[in-house]
């Protein structure tokens, strides 16, 4: 019924208990399962709804006494800050605040992924409070450039998650550390910070001024998509790397060459996946994980 409309206002009573899929989003492609946010301009909840509630930016859910930002609907507001008891954060819930800037996330988040972000965003910056534990990081649907349109400001109390000049880190349970994302635009060879064992999904994706990297000798994993569609033109996997997962350099226009270590335990069918210019794949022994 509301499918493909948009809602100048939408009202919930206190007896509803289930928002329907295409309530406040729409169908992406006929067949798809994927949605796009639907225009609402103001969402009201009756008092007494013991599911949802509403406080005049946003449509909330209620999820074990805690709430979850459903969609935040409020065009004109530049900095959400997000009350107290918020935190979980549903696809696509800041996606229609074209105004919207900066979000301040509060203690008690322990995760934020950001395809709450995922439709044409505008946020420049989010601040991350010092219960944040893991950043899930996702293509940023509607942007064409490179992933500093987005930046995190880190709580300096956190004993999870820093940043450096470059990228954001996660300390992992043996100390080790998970370089999340990475913001440098120059060109040339990037540096990753000595103590890291692993490269995470989509760190470096798009990165088209990279064209070489050096991996510290801590690097364990290279996780999926990790360097997809960046400059490199060569590669060199030293023998410390163990794991390299699904399209890791997915799309390098320019990689033409590539050196695997033996002691490499897992690499993925489609690592090299798209890498037109890619003629040479040498490796020091014959087991059968690099025969592509």
């Amino acid at each position: 019924v509301f499918l493909n409309v948009k809602i100048d206002k939408l009202y919930l009573p206190k007896e509803l208990k289930y928002l329907g899929k295409y309530t406040i989003s729409n169908m992406y492609l006929i067949g798809s399962d994927e949605t796009l946010p639907k225009r609402v301009g103001f969402i009201e909840v009756e008092e007494g709804n013991e599911n949802f509630v509403s406080d005049g930016n946003g449509l909330y859910s209620i999820v074990g006494g805690k709430k979850k930002l459903i969609r935040l609907f409020n065009e004109n507001l530049t900095t959400y800050v997000a009350p107290d008891d918020v935190i979980f954060f549903e696809s696509n819930c800041f996606s229609t605040c074209v105004a919207l800037k900066n979000i301040i996330l509060p203690d008690g988040v322990v995760t934020f992924d950001e395809s709450a972000l995922v439709y044409d965003t505008q946020v420049e910056e989010i601040f991350l409070p010092k219960t944040v534990k893991h950043i899930y990081t996702r293509t940023l649907f509607g942007i064409d450039t490179q992933r500093n349109r987005v930046a995190y400001r880190v709580d300096e109390e956190s004993n999870y998650l820093f940043r450096d000049e470059d990228s954001i880190y996660e300390v992992l349970e043996d100390g080790t550390y998970k370089l999340v994302l990475c913001f440098y635009t120059g060109k040339g060879e990037i540096q990753i910070l000595d103590g890291t064992s692993v490269i995470g999904a989509e760190a470096f994706k798009r990165h088209k001024n990279i064209t070489q990297i050096e991996f510290p000798q801590t690097l364990r994993v290279i996780e999926r998509e990790a360097f997809a569609e960046t400059g490199l033109e060569s590669l060199v996997i030293h023998k410390h790397i163990r794991r390299i997962e699904s399209r890791a350099f997915f799309n390098c226009g320019d990689l033409k060459s590539v050196k695997l270590s033996s002691d490499l335990e897992h690499i993925a069918k489609d690592t090299f996946q798209a890498c037109r210019k890619l003629q040479k794949i040498d490796s020091e022994g014959e087991k059968n994980i690099f025969f592509y």
